[in-house]
């Protein structure tokens, strides 16, 4: 496999930039073992959240840097059931790391989703609280019959369109999805 090529960017948008709020989204991209896995986490902060860039900013950091701690691992163990337990230990980590920074046990001030992915040479697995999706797959023809022509996981709303779930919620858990990703060059 050759090494990815990586790009990210958070803009702020119009209606911040009018009303002179922050961007309250963040994105990490990083790549591990010269360059054949890939994490990507993306947070978006919630405009209703008074410190949701904090949030955001936070749980991108956090997430990409435990993420490569699993590349070691997966390397010599297959995906299984303790991928689960090791992102629900992750999410009470990042939990416990907003309710120091508000000082309180109330981070609905911090509301923020989480999508993420972790890819390497056969495969890895996203991780989705709230909305957002992950699309990846091959860009030309494969012979492997691991690879993906084409894979989504797609984002979770709520009730209306502008409706989303958070990782600050108390319900976070009944919102968390982990999906197996097959063997892509393009995420």
């Amino acid at each position: 496999m050759t090494a990815w090529v990586t790009a990210n960017a958070s803009v702020i948008g119009s209606s911040h930039v009018a009303t002179g709020t922050p961007c309250q989204d963040a994105s990490v991209v990083k790549t591990a073992k010269a360059g054949e896995w890939v994490v990507i986490v993306v947070s978006d902060g919630a405009g209703t959240a008074t410190r949701a860039e904090e949030g955001a900013h936070l749980v991108v950091k956090f997430f990409s840097e435990e993420l490569l701690k699993l590349v070691d691992e997966l390397t010599t163990r297959s995906p299984g059931h303790w991928i689960n337990d090791f992102v629900i230990e992750k999410v009470l980590q990042t939990r416990i790391a907003l309710r120091r920074l508000a000082n309180s046990d109330d981070i609905r001030d911090f509301n923020c989703t989480v999508v993420a992915c972790l890819l390497g040479p056969s495969g890895g697995f996203s991780i989705h609280i709230g909305d957002g999706a992950v699309v990846g797959g091959y860009r030309k023809e494969s012979n492997d019959p691991a690879a993906a022509s084409l894979f989504l996981s797609e984002p979770e709303n709520g009730e209306y369109a502008n409706e989303t779930f958070f990782i600050t919620e108390g319900d976070w858990v009944k919102h968390l999805r982990i999906s197996p990703m097959p063997k892509m060059d393009w995420v």
